[in-house]
């Protein structure tokens, strides 16, 4: 198993606005036998790890949806994913305004 060198973008244990779970990913011994969606989820998290690529530039690479890469880095353990933490988000702001909240709990 390969361990990245790099300090993580944003400070440690923070990458692109994510706390890491880890900072390491084994790759498979035979990818060959992996199907389309199995290979494009190893090659995000290769490109994300090793690669030390942010989410824009792996999106931008793969023509990918940003959305999809951060589903795949959660999946694999990567990321953490922000809506299961407790708090606010990473900047420590709430974003939506008292109106747009109210609007959506309406019956």
């Amino acid at each position: 198993m390969f361990r990245r060198n790099t300090q993580p973008q944003n400070g440690p244990g923070l990458r692109d606005g994510f706390y890491l779970n880890r900072e390491e990913f084994e790759l498979p011994e035979d990818t060959i036998q992996l199907g389309p969606d199995a290979k494009r989820a190893v090659t995000i998290c290769n490109l994300f790890v090793y690669h030390n690529l942010s989410l824009s530039e792996i999106a931008s690479l793969l023509d990918e949806d940003h959305g999809k890469i951060v589903r795949t880095l959660i999946t694999h353990n990567l990321i953490k994913d922000r809506r299961l933490l407790q708090g606010n988000g990473p900047q420590g702001t709430e974003r939506r305004s008292v109106a747009s909240i109210s609007k959506t709990h309406r019956l």
